[in-house]
């Protein structure tokens, strides 16, 4: 398991180069621009960072399951479900490194922003200064108000969905080659399954979290229970693809 993990991680490593790279000449320029006391171009820079996050996240997205998709058509990757090993153990190794390429990708964004922060403290030298200033980028540049524990929780969150969309596509992927037949309407039929298991998934966790909420229940304790369901909801869509692996393509 450890070792198809690695391959799968390998695989599609240089598309996570590709956007380390990319954003560290981002980081670059948002250096000049502060040494060079425009802070403008500054805040540009610091825009176009967080637009490239954006098109990485739904690009690291695509690309596992446009992989996953690919090895459950090909020869090769039928082979795979076809070896003397459990379907749930083969399954579980491609959804981790999934989960892994999804981490490492967070990774990258936050020794960004960490290099930032740092380029700020070096001109600044006060923390304080440095969060107060980038608070008035933010509310010049964009308009808009920042709250530093707000940005934690949301990149938590970021990454708890970014996680439940990939696993909910591999489901997808899984039930389109196994069980519905090969038509016209099959590639339709898939994206009306995963949109409508999104939409059911996310409307029975926003009722379970304003029921919270009306119950005088602690935020924490609400977003601990929310990460909860999510990670119950991934292992069900984990348990069930792995089943139809095993009946419909394993020996």
């Amino acid at each position: 398991m450890l070792k198809l993990m690695k391959y799968e991680f390998r695989k599609q490593m240089f598309s996570k180069m590709v956007i380390a790279i990319i954003l560290g000449v981002l980081v670059g320029y948002f250096a000049v621009m502060n040494i060079m006391d425009k802070e403008q171009n500054a805040a540009v820079a610091l825009g176009l960072m967080f637009f490239v996050m954006m098109v990485a996240a739904f690009y690291v997205s695509m690309e596992s399951l446009v992989v996953y998709g690919k090895d459950l058509k090909t020869k090769q990757s039928y082979m795979l479900f076809l070896v003397p090993q459990s379907s749930y153990k083969i399954l579980g190794a491609k959804m981790i490194a999934a989960v892994l390429q999804i981490f490492f990708t967070m990774a990258i964004y936050i020794v960004t922003l960490g290099l930032c922060g740092m380029i700020y403290l070096m001109k600044y030298s006060n923390i304080k200064q440095m969060l107060e200033f980038l608070k008035e980028i933010f509310e010049v540049s964009f308009d808009m108000q920042i709250d530093f524990w707000l940005v934690f929780k949301v990149l938590s969150s970021m990454f708890i969905l970014w996680v439940f969309i990939v696993i909910l596509g591999i489901f997808a992927e899984t039930l389109m080659n196994t069980v519905l037949t090969r038509g016209k309407l099959t590639s339709f039929l898939s994206v009306v399954m995963y949109i409508f298991i999104f939409w059911a998934v996310a409307r029975v966790e926003s009722g379970i979290y304003d029921g919270m909420i009306a119950a005088n229940i602690s935020n924490a304790v609400a977003n601990a229970i929310d990460i909860i369901y999510y990670l119950v909801v991934d292992v069900a869509l984990y348990i069930a693809s792995a089943w139809l692996i095993d009946k419909k393509l394993s020996v």
